[in-house]
């Protein structure tokens, strides 16, 4: 399993299963916090995808800027918290959605755009 931050990778393990299976004594999967300390996050996250494949890191940052549908063949999990009626929505048919807990919100904000355009 590979963690790639804007598509570099930034963690990695010999773990070859799903988040599902992960260890860790029924500890849910959490975005922006560790399951074990309620301290969260301080930043931003704009899009989180789960693949259930490996994307080079060429890959991963030639796609980085596209805008997907939730149906792209590979893909297990995409959250990209731009409806504020249901943020934690997945927008895959797979329906792993979450929610936001503690102090997380969403708010509009202009991204730039690929190119340094």
């Amino acid at each position: 399993m590979k963690l790639y931050l804007d598509g570099l990778l930034v963690a990695s393990t010999n773990y070859t299963g799903s988040f599902s299976n992960v260890p860790g004594g029924g500890i849910v999967n959490r975005i922006g916090t560790d399951a074990r300390d309620e301290s969260g996050l301080i930043g931003q996250i704009d899009e989180v995808r789960v693949w259930s494949m490996a994307l080079s890191p060429e890959q991963i940052q030639a796609g980085m800027t596209s805008t997907l549908t939730g149906h792209e063949a590979g893909l297990t999990g995409l959250w990209t918290f731009d409806d504020p009626a249901r943020p934690g929505m997945d927008l895959t048919t797979n329906g792993h959605h979450g929610r936001l807990i503690g102090q997380a919100h969403t708010e509009a904000v202009v991204l730039p755009r690929s190119g340094g355009a």
